[in-house]
């Protein structure tokens, strides 16, 4: 199992540090696990994108309503 650093993990989905933070407060940020320091796995960012997509789907919906 990987895991990123919120530093690594804002670099890859080209979040910055302060959006990560205004999504974990929105409750819309991947699972953080602390060992060791907070990291976010790889199935935490897998589900945190799904979980965007399914978002982009219903607005997409709405819009062509």
């Amino acid at each position: 199992m990987g895991s990123l650093t919120i530093n690594e993990w804002c670099a890859r989905r080209r979040v910055s540090r302060s959006g990560f933070y205004k999504l974990k407060r929105e409750g819309r940020a991947p699972d953080i696990i602390d060992s060791s320091g907070p990291r976010i796995t790889d199935e935490a960012d897998q589900r945190w994108q799904a979980a965007r997509e399914r978002e982009a789907a219903e607005a997409e919906k709405g819009r062509a309503a």
